[in-house]
């Protein structure tokens, strides 16, 4: 092999080696914590929610607290969800907000699939979803206050919390 062809599959080496690096780099970034823009926002009212009381006729999860740089007492924040069919958006009854906030929608391990931004209380909101739900899983709706930049980061906004440390939230299953 000459000097010029071996220069060649010596580029040719690297250049796949530095592909692969930024494949692997840009797989482990979203990996990471999602943000989620205000491109999904569902509308731009304000979504009330409140403290979720236990309610018998809703399925039972384990679900962890989910991580967040803050969490804030709820003060009258309410939201509700009833049992509804799989697909890629969450029907939300009502929420009471009393901040602008977002609605995110966790499975039972904490991973947030989605989240809508609401500036005002409602009824009758929706939640797109970036992973659908699927049929027989349990899920959680909880809410976070915006930080003000419209723009969903679970590290970031606050977690709207019971005086007992648990997370506002309503439970659902897919069906």
């Amino acid at each position: 092999m000459d000097a010029n062809t071996r220069n060649w599959v010596i580029t040719g080496i690297s250049v796949i080696i530095v592909i692969v690096l930024v494949g692997w780099a840009i797989a482990a970034k979203r990996t990471g914590s999602p943000v989620i823009g205000s491109g999904i926002a569902n509308t731009d009212k304000e979504v009330a929610s409140s403290t979720n009381t236990k309610d018998t006729s809703k399925p039972e999860a384990n679900f962890s607290r989910p991580s967040a740089s803050e969490t804030a007492v709820a003060s009258g924040e309410t939201v509700t969800t009833p049992d509804q069919p799989a697909g890629i958006s969450v029907s939300i009854t009502q929420a009471t907000l009393k901040r602008p906030s977002w609605v995110a929608i966790r499975d039972t391990s904490g991973r947030i699939l989605g989240a809508g931004w609401f500036a005002v209380s409602g009824e009758n909101l929706s939640v797109p979803l970036l992973r659908a739900t699927e049929a027989g899983q349990v899920y959680q709706a909880v809410i976070y206050i915006d930080d003000g930049d419209k723009q969903f980061d679970f590290h970031k906004d606050t977690l709207v919390t019971s005086s007992e440390g648990a997370p506002v939230s309503s439970t659902f299953r897919a069906q």
